[in-house]
């Protein structure tokens, strides 16, 4: 008897364990709220440069925090 209520537990608990394996399927271009097909996503940062009193594009940044690549699979 103590071996049924036993295996019984391990069932019960084996099967919780893995209740929600497929809840959530949210894809990353539907967290970042892109619509369309998307296979990839390019960050740059530049400095501004003062050239003949215009505002132009300076030297690319060298962080990784401001230079970002995504590529999308699917």
């Amino acid at each position: 008897m103590k071996i049924k209520i036993i295996i019984v537990i391990a069932l019960i608990i084996l099967l919780s364990s893995c209740g929600n394996r497929g809840g959530n399927k949210t894809s990353d271009v539907k967290a970042l709220g892109l619509k369309g097909r998307v296979k990839s996503i390019k960050y740059s940062s530049y400095d501004a440069e003062l050239k003949f009193g215009e505002i132009k594009k300076g030297v690319r940044n060298k962080s990784e925090q401001d230079n970002k690549y995504y590529y999308f699979n699917e």
